[in-house]
């Protein structure tokens, strides 16, 4: 399957994946084969890297296209990347928690080829015990997932290193959604 990834960092967002496909990006007519991924970046350096990771080499000062901000909330409007955050130490899912795993199962079940990536954020230098509440975090949301109706092939999980203080505590909910 073809995708377009999204790269996002200090509130801009690249195109550094599936060029090809732009035109019918803009216009908002992306074939089905075609999914759409967002990603977010800690610096431009790491939009550059993704970007040069899938083809795109660097000639002369070249850049990954730089979406309009218009056409970024038009695209999040159909496809923004939800989060919860849960309270430090604690794995219980509040209500809010529990509108986010509703929506992601109606939107996986309206597009069953899509994939949900449930993305955590570790520190550098994990406290002892949060790397297993992390799991247990990630597993009860997979679990709520599918007892909203989702299928558990669609869902995965990964981890990223972040120090930004509370990210430990948050799950984004990634989906790599394939348009009709």
């Amino acid at each position: 399957m073809t995708r377009i990834v999204l790269a996002e960092f200090a509130g801009n967002v690249w195109l550094v994946r599936g060029d090809e496909h732009f035109d019918d990006l803009l216009a908002n007519v992306l074939p089905e084969t075609v999914a759409l991924e967002f990603t977010t970046c800690e610096s431009h350096d790491e939009v550059r890297a993704i970007w040069r990771e899938h083809g795109d080499t660097e000639n002369d000062g070249d850049e990954p296209w730089l979406l309009n901000p218009a056409i970024v909330r038009r695209i999040k409007g159909r496809y923004e990347t939800q989060s919860v955050t849960f309270t430090p130490w604690s794995a219980m899912l509040d209500e809010s928690a529990l509108e986010t795993v509703g929506a992601a199962a109606t939107l996986l079940q309206a597009n069953p080829t899509s994939r949900l990536s449930l993305r955590q954020f570790s520190p550098a230098e994990t406290p002892p015990g949060l790397a297993d509440l992390q799991r247990l975090r990630g597993q009860l949301l997979a679990g709520a997932l599918t007892r909203a109706g989702a299928d558990a092939a669609s869902i995965d999980h990964e981890t990223h290193t972040s120090d930004t203080p509370g990210d430990g505590d948050r799950i984004e909910f990634v989906a790599v959604i394939v348009t009709a």
